[in-house]
């Protein structure tokens, strides 16, 4: 199969352009910052966690999301393979071998591609980063508990309040709060990308996030849970 882990090594790239060049600009290649937020904050400190990035940069600034939130990598029990055989197979491809997989998609337009739908895991786009054995070797988490990450990397991180409110803002209403019916049709919602789960997760979202008579109250729940 395909290793993956495209992006990451794009992002490796540019990172070496950057010292290549950045003195041309006036830039110092010692003082290098990278900086990402919410997807781009997983894949920044990603790279925290990769031999390959070494004395690439000196800082991260991760925001809004790191490598050890539940989003930015694929961990057990979900596999990526999973999804690559459902995209092959919806666009007509024999999945018998990666081989035949990779040489049909070649020959498929960057729409076609875009445009078919194929399921995720909860809280996890499809062609997520993954443990490939050569980038990443290890889930981030394990890396930090074996101590095997940039050490000489400084690295701040942080969250903002009402992250994901820009997502409902031409939500009819919205303005004014949110009915008790919203909320909890949200999260049901929600819940539904638990598959054989999603009876229990949509009971542990409402009672993690109870809706009342208070509209304001619940569209920051709404937002909170969104996050």
């Amino acid at each position: 199969m395909v290793p993956g882990n495209f992006g990451l090594h794009d992002q490796l790239l540019a990172l070496r352009w950057v010292q290549n060049n950045i003195a041309q600009f006036g830039g110092d290649h010692n003082l290098v910052t990278i900086f990402g937020q919410s997807a781009g904050g997983g894949s920044v400190s990603l790279h925290m966690f990769s031999p390959k990035a070494t004395g690439l940069f000196r800082g991260i600034i991760a925001q809004s999301g790191c490598a050890l939130s539940p989003w930015a990598i694929y961990r057990p029990p979900h596999m990526i393979s999973t999804y690559t055989n459902q995209l092959a197979a919806r666009l007509g491809c024999r999945t018998t071998s990666s081989t035949e997989i990779l040489t049909c998609l070649r020959n498929k337009s960057t729409d076609e591609i875009i445009s078919t739908n194929v399921g995720a895991p909860p809280m996890i786009s499809t062609f997520a980063p993954r443990v490939d054995d050569d980038y990443i070797k290890d889930l981030p988490e394990n890396l930090l508990t074996k101590n095997e990450f940039l050490k000489e990397v400084h690295f701040m991180s942080g969250f903002v309040p009402q992250e994901m409110a820009e997502d409902f803002g031409d939500t009819p209403g919205i303005d004014k709060g949110l009915t008790t019916n919203m909320l909890n049709d949200f999260l049901r919602d929600k819940s539904r990308r638990y598959l054989s789960q999603a009876d229990e997760m949509e009971n542990a979202l409402i009672c993690v996030y109870p809706a009342s008579d208070d509209m304001e109250a619940n569209r920051a729940k709404l937002i909170e849970a969104r996050n």
